[in-house]
């Protein structure tokens, strides 16, 4: 991802604030998502409570994650950036929702090891 936005630096190209700012928080839940998968995975083995309750927390977070792709995705097919620009911020985007999914997965398996053992 992050050569992909050199090429956008590279290239000059103009990308409003809006998208970045968009990205930006984008990214923050995606850390605050990876961060309670950690923490299931901590607490796997020692306190089927607290899997259980940061398995909802990445499931909650991958639903935001999901409307912030759609609402952000919509907008840069609508605006007037470059197809450099844009096809670098549509892959972007596409990873981090892709990653988020995955997160969940990881999650939801946790879920099922877990109730596995009750």
């Amino acid at each position: 991802a992050g050569l992909n936005l050199e090429l956008i630096a590279q290239s000059k190209k103009r990308v409003p604030k809006e998208f970045w700012s968009m990205y930006k928080d984008l990214s923050k839940r995606f850390v605050a998502q990876t961060g309670a998968l950690r923490s299931a995975i901590e607490a796997f083995g020692h306190s089927d409570d607290d899997v259980l309750k940061r398995r909802e927390e990445v499931k909650n977070i991958e639903q935001q994650i999901d409307d912030a792709y759609f609402n952000l995705r919509k907008k840069l097919i609508l605006s007037s950036s470059g197809p450099l620009a844009l096809l670098v911020l549509m892959d972007v985007l596409t990873w981090v929702e892709s990653a988020s999914d995955r997160a969940k997965d990881a999650a939801d398996m946790l879920y099922i090891l877990v109730m596995a053992n009750r």
